[in-house]
């Protein structure tokens, strides 16, 4: 509900939702698992939070189309956010690299 403005959701003609991504903001310089503990309207930091694809439909490039959709949107909208960063798994650097 704070920060309703960071969550992006992806939805098919039908209605329903395939994926979604969502963050926060911070007014700490880096990104921690306690920057992105709570939302701080004033913070220029977005902390990504989540980005999810439904089961049905991974690998077919709505993951990263979503993310890169998100940053478009946050860059054109939000024009506070200085930073946009994530905490991800090893395994996914690449995939984030490449978004």
């Amino acid at each position: 509900q704070e920060a309703g403005a960071f969550f992006f959701a992806c939805v098919k003609d039908d209605g329903s939702v395939v994926g979604f991504v969502n963050g926060t903001l911070s007014s700490e310089q880096s990104l921690t698992h306690d920057s992105m503990s709570m939302h701080d309207p004033a913070g220029s930091l977005l902390c990504v939070h989540s980005v999810c694809v439904h089961e049905g439909v991974r690998r077919s490039g709505i993951g990263s189309k979503m993310l890169k959709n998100y940053v478009e949107m946050v860059k054109a909208t939000q024009p506070a956010v200085t930073c946009i960063a994530l905490i991800c798994k090893k395994y996914l650097i690449a995939f984030y690299a490449g978004c």
